[in-house]
């Protein structure tokens, strides 16, 4: 799989090219099967993820029988989901296109780990290799005994189960790619029937007789593989690959030296010729790897993000690169690379074509959300060719405005149209209310007594006052007792 050393030169932004629902920001690699982009999925801001798209080549797109192979193949590996497999989010065609929408994997796959180390004169952890070991192992047993909805045994055996389809991550998650598709892979490049699919150095006798497989060729696969990260030499190759089938087919392997017995006997047993005296099923293989560890010094994801991070800092400085450029909006391309096209010299990053060195592996790449990005750097030409494109921006900006503004007033003497009266609405005014009359008494109620006010008096003359004074004078009951009674 090309990681961020596939490319050599300083990156420059480009415009992201349509495809579907997704934007393509650069090309990374092209293999025998596909070429493999850095893809944007989402349109809503803050709900965008970078992704890998494989896109297949016209050449196996117009082959009917591969396309059969891949709906089939890509429809199964749509159906895993497990922490240790790296998901397949979708399989379309756009046009006449057929394409895969990959998880981004963020690591580097075994086999360049394995590199660093013996660049470095360093060893592999024992234990660590066991970690590695029973986590793939337990991807395998999900996937062998996977069912469909009806409960049938959908019988998945991966076939090509090799270094570089084993991924270790920043974060230290250990992750197996390429599930359900391993098959398209080596059809593509080798389309011969009953040829062998897979690495020949990492295939099981039964592959390479190509006899029917099961769950158990991917336990031996596994086992090649644990064997040749602790002895540090692959225990079948050869100088040819008829040469290396046979001694698949007929060499055993010598114990790995420097391991523990308990560890040594668990691999060795995983490379039996027959597959009956394998273990029964990946899930016990897992639990044997563990058990030969039990209580030594603890090897875990903390172990795995230590070393893949130690080995391989400068990977991650140039995918943050690229990640800000997607951040933003663009694209990316090596710099001196022609107008549109994001592929590198095929001597530095296109596979060769022998089937045998195509690294089946080369289609994920490290997008490191960790650590906030780091802006790409500009040489002097490149910062004076941004800045002219600012001036020049802001200046066409600027004209724009002035041209509207000084149409506005000849369009309204052409048209010469008055301006619609604003209707306004009339103002309502409350009146005042009258007073309220207080409610009036009841029948019954009873009125009470007048209270005596003070006759005011007059002073008279004598005479007067002498004569009122003989008159008798007649009271408000004498008067109403002299009326007559009347109903």
């Amino acid at each position: 799989m090309p990681s961020t050393n596939a490319l050599t030169r300083a990156l420059t932004k480009q415009t992201p090219q349509l495809f579907g629902r997704y934007h393509l920001l650069g090309k990374i690699a092209m293999g025998g099967m596909a070429e493999v982009f850095v893809a944007r999925c989402g349109e809503l801001l803050g709900m965008q993820t970078l992704i890998a798209l494989k896109r297949i080549l016209p050449v196996h797109a117009a082959d009917e029988k591969f396309v059969q192979m891949f709906q089939r193949e890509a429809s199964i590996a749509l159906r895993l989901q497990h922490r240790s497999i790296a998901r397949v989010f979708e399989v379309g065609k756009v046009q006449n296109d057929w394409y895969l929408s990959l998880e981004l994997v963020q690591g580097e796959n075994l086999a360049r780990v394995s590199d660093a180390l013996e660049s470095r004169h360093l060893h592999w952890d024992p234990n660590l290799v066991a970690f590695i070991g029973s986590e793939v192992a337990q991807a395998l047993h999900y996937a062998h005994t996977l069912t469909d909805a009806r409960g049938r045994q959908l019988n998945i055996v991966h076939r090509d189960i090799s270094p570089e389809n084993i991924m270790l991550g920043f974060d230290g998650s250990v992750k197996v790619i390429d599930f359900g598709i391993a098959s398209c892979e080596s059809y593509a490049s080798l389309t011969t029937q009953g040829a062998v699919r897979g690495k020949v150095q990492y295939v099981s006798p039964e592959q390479a007789q190509t006899h029917k497989l099961d769950g158990r060729s991917d336990i031996f696969s596994l086992g090649v593989v644990l064997y040749e990260c602790l002895a540090g030499a692959q225990p079948f190759e050869r100088t040819s690959p008829m040469a290396t089938l046979d001694a698949v087919v007929n060499k055993w392997v010598p114990p790995i030296p420097h391991v523990s017995p308990q560890l040594n006997d668990a691999i060795i047993k995983a490379l039996e010729k027959e597959p009956g005296r394998r273990y029964k099923s990946a899930e016990e293989f897992s639990h044997a790897l563990l058990a030969a560890i039990a209580g030594q010094d603890a090897a875990g994801p903390t172990k795995v993000s230590q070393l893949v991070t130690s080995l391989f800092p400068q990977r991650l400085q140039r995918w943050r690169q690229i990640q800000e450029m997607a951040l933003e909006g663009f694209g990316f391309k090596e710099r001196g690379a022609k107008e549109g096209d994001a592929t590198p010299p095929p001597a530095q990053l296109m596979e060769p074509a022998d089937s045998e060195n195509i690294t089946q592996a080369e289609k994920y790449y490290v997008i490191s959300n960790s650590q906030p990005p780091v802006p790409p750097v500009l040489t002097t030409p490149a910062r004076r060719a941004t800045r002219t494109a600012g001036v020049v921006f802001a200046l066409a900006v600027a004209a724009s405005i002035l041209f509207l503004i000084a149409r506005k007033p000849r369009e309204r003497v052409e048209n010469d149209v008055p301006p619609a009266p604003i209707a306004v609405s009339p103002r309502i005014v409350p009146l005042p209310l009258p007073p309220r009359e207080p409610p009036p008494e009841p029948p019954n109620a009873v009125t009470p007594p007048e209270e005596d006010l003070p006759i005011p008096t007059v002073k008279l003359p004598p005479k007067l006052a002498k004569k009122a004074l003989n008159k008798p004078r007649r009271t408000r009951h004498a008067r109403a007792g002299s009326r007559p009674a009347t109903r």
